[in-house]
């Protein structure tokens, strides 16, 4: 592998690719974590790899999934069930009352033959033969009334088992949430800034009142520096907005965008002179670019890794001591809250670089801020949700996403996480027992 990056999401419901190694994976380490295992269905976002097939058709995870798909069975409904019960009743009513019928009229002297066709007249008499076709029509006027509110139902006994609801299991990615990553927060030293709206049109609040981009220097090189130390690419087709490239680099272009800043006119400004290309081994990607004949760094990565180069920090006073502290501290505040942070910094170079090959890694840089992204809820979804418990219907997530993202989006939506959430890990190691009694508790399973 060389950077190899690969998006899993079909798969696993992580919105975020996976990097790819050679090391080898525990032997009972679940699909998300096999970090040595590239899957049929899955997507690269970039690098480049080579590898041994292990498994083709049926035998690949795409080809598990088809297989229990074709193997589930159908399950009967609610209504289904009471129908059967209901008509064994029936049945043992109207074979108890024909014995009777019998057995007195031959007591009473009857001949046997005239008390049997009586017995068999009584029995099919009583049937209600009418019931299946009351119940058919019952079921269509159901079906019509749901038609109506824009809601196609292909099985007529799906209309009462709608009724009979009493949990709903949904999956997270791309159902309960956007499948797309979103700039959410931005942190700057001594300055915190939420998106409101959405994406790209929507806008940057510091507290309640919108942040002037120009006028917050630090705010707006943090954006600037998403977008020159970035691979991705926004197009604009007939007033339609597409991208390309990796799904984070995605979201630091529709950050910017948002802000407006247009990372076509941002590239033209900063022409490129060298780049450093990310590689999970570095934890971060750096470019050098030109401005008036003056070369700049501009460094996008991992907290941990872009604090370890800076030496300071852009305050609203300008360059300042860096507080590691203070920056470590946001960067796990933004992640409590599920959300993946990137850091960004930037530095003058004293003299201009001669050569591409002269580039190394940077130090002595100051740090402009931190990006957050999540995979943001779908619009509505949080008042669908509080529709079903109002109505009694538990919502459970079910998702194949990280615990901590999963409690997080589950926070946002209102579904409770008081109860904790359960892991595949742990789900697998618990018998039918502790399982039935954590069932009926846990709503987030990741």
């Amino acid at each position: 592998t060389t950077a190899l990056q690969v998006d899993e999401s079909l798969l696993t419901g992580e919105s975020v690719p996976v990097t790819k190694i050679t090391n080898p994976a525990e032997a009972d380490v679940v699909l998300s974590d096999r970090s040595c295992m590239a899957y049929t269905g899955a997507t690269v976002t970039a690098g480049r790899g080579a590898g041994i097939v292990v498994a083709t058709g049926p035998l690949t995870e795409l080809g598990a999934i088809a297989g229990l798909m074709r193997a589930e069975e159908m399950s009967a409904t609610p209504l289904q069930l009471r129908m059967d019960h209901f008509a064994k009743i029936i049945g043992i009513a109207v074979a108890a009352a024909a014995l009777v019928a019998f057995g007195s009229g031959v007591a009473l002297g009857e001949s046997i033959e005239d008390m049997f066709l009586v017995a068999v007249a009584l029995a099919v008499s009583a049937v209600p033969e009418g019931l299946p076709v009351a119940v058919t029509i019952t079921l269509a006027v159901g079906v019509r009334r749901m038609a109506r509110r824009k809601a196609i139902i292909r099985r007529l006994p799906a209309v009462e088992t709608l009724g009979s609801t009493t949990v709903i299991g949904s999956d997270k990615t791309g159902t309960l949430t956007e499948n797309r990553m979103t700039v959410q927060e931005i942190w700057t030293p001594g300055h915190r800034y939420s998106l409101a709206g959405g994406i790209p049109d929507g806008e940057f609040l510091e507290g309640d009142e919108p942040a002037a981009i120009e006028d917050e220097r630090a705010l707006h090189l943090t954006l600037l520096t998403g977008v020159i130390t970035n691979e991705a690419d926004l197009h604009w087709s007939n007033g339609d907005l597409t991208t390309t490239g990796d799904p984070t680099e995605v979201a630091l272009l529709l950050s910017a965008l948002t802000a407006g800043l247009e990372p076509g006119d941002v590239r033209r400004a900063y022409p490129a002179f060298a780049e450093i290309p990310f590689e999970p081994v570095r934890q971060y990607s750096a470019s050098i670019r030109d401005r008036h004949g003056q070369h700049i760094v501009f460094v996008k990565g991992a907290p941990e890794r872009v604090l370890g180069m800076c030496t300071e920090m852009l305050t609203t006073d300008g360059p300042a001591p860096l507080d590691q502290v203070a920056v470590a501290e946001a960067a796990r505040e933004l992640a409590a809250r599920g959300q993946r942070a990137l850091a960004f910094a930037s530095r003058e170079l004293a003299t201009p670089v001669g050569d591409a090959s002269q580039v190394s890694a940077p130090a002595g840089l100051v740090l402009l801020g931190q990006q957050a992204m999540i995979d943001p809820p779908r619009a509505g979804v949080k008042d669908s949700i509080a529709t079903c418990q109002t109505a009694g219907i538990r919502v459970v997530m079910i998702t194949g996403d990280h615990v901590d993202t999963a409690r997080a989006i589950a926070a946002q939506l209102g579904i409770p996480t008081a109860d904790g959430a359960l892991t595949g890990t742990e789900l697998a190691d618990l018998d039918d027992k502790a399982l039935t009694e954590r069932v009926g508790h846990v709503s987030v399973y990741a």
